[in-house]
């Protein structure tokens, strides 16, 4: 039997399933945000010592912050996010009261994201790295353990170049190697605008980061081994997103004396979350380092 083919029923579907993708794109766009508004913050931390939600100035525009612990501090934990997300990656962190009474703790949308300018994208390391310079500078702090996860890790590295007073750097599946870029095909694809038109805006942003992130990584390829503090870098054989391979990368162009490589053999990419009591100790290290060198 052959089948004879209705070029008016073809094009009634094609044209009903491009009205579909158009309708999951625009929902996409209003809801893949990755950010909780400033009212849901208020409530979630309502109660929690120290709290304080900032709008902090920039040279890329304001930057929210959310802080908890002692305002008087002038020890603390600052928390990067990867791509995409916010600041909201790490509330929990904030709301335990492990380190409340010692540190101000700290984490923030970085500028791209959240309530940070968002959609306006900023793939340079160094100008994302700058930022952290700011709130160390707004919460006064004197002695600072950055922590960063997936590509908010080679932002804390960065960071740790520019400031003495950031005293030690956790590194969560940190994509650190450019030779083990993944998908860099598609954040090229994402650059022509006739596409962007239909994208959500976060992942416009995060598309831009990772199109320009083999060239960012190689720029700072020599700089790694300039660092001296102390340095964990957490990474797990089952990280489908950021290869285990970036370990290997981490522990040959860092400074050996200051640098210590942990595999996590039941984790994944979101260790933050997925292996918390492994972050904890591994903050609770470089803590402790924090206070012998005060």
């Amino acid at each position: 039997m052959q089948l004879r083919w209705n070029k008016k029923k073809f094009w009634k579907w094609f044209f009903r399933v491009l009205l579909s993708i158009l309708v999951i794109l625009v929902f996409l766009s209003h809801f893949m945000k990755f950010r909780t508004d400033d009212a849901g913050v208020i409530t979630y931390f309502e109660g929690v010592v120290g709290f304080q939600l900032d709008y902090i100035d920039s040279a890329y525009g304001k930057v929210r912050a959310t802080r908890t612990g002692d305002p008087n501090s002038k020890k603390g934990i600052v928390f990067v996010h990867g791509t995409p997300g916010s600041g909201d990656a790490f509330f929990g962190y904030l709301k335990n009261s492990r380190y409340q009474y010692n540190h101000q703790i700290i984490t923030y949308d970085r500028p791209g994201y959240g309530y940070s300018s968002f959609g306006k994208s900023l793939p340079s390391l160094e100008a994302q790295a700058s930022v952290i310079e700011k709130l160390i500078h707004h919460y006064q702090l004197e002695s600072v353990v950055v922590v960063g996860h997936s590509f908010g890790g080679p932002i804390a590295a960065v960071s740790a170049l520019h400031s003495k007073k950031i005293k030690g750097l956790l590194l969560l599946a940190p994509a650190l190697d450019p030779q083990q870029e993944k998908n860099v095909q598609i954040a090229g694809v994402l650059q022509y605008q006739m596409i962007r038109w239909f994208t959500p805006k976060v992942w416009e942003v995060a598309a831009d980061e990772k199109y320009t992130h083999i060239g960012e990584l190689e720029t700072y390829r020599p700089a790694w081994q300039s660092l001296q503090i102390p340095i964990i870098h957490l990474h797990a054989p089952k990280d489908r997103l950021v290869p285990f391979e970036n370990l290997d990368f981490a522990t040959e162009h860092f400074n050996n004396n200051y640098f210590k490589a942990e595999e996590v053999p039941d984790g994944d990419h979101f260790l933050p979350w997925t292996n918390k009591p492994v972050v904890l100790e591994a903050i609770d290290k470089l803590l402790r380092t924090q206070v012998s060198n005060l």
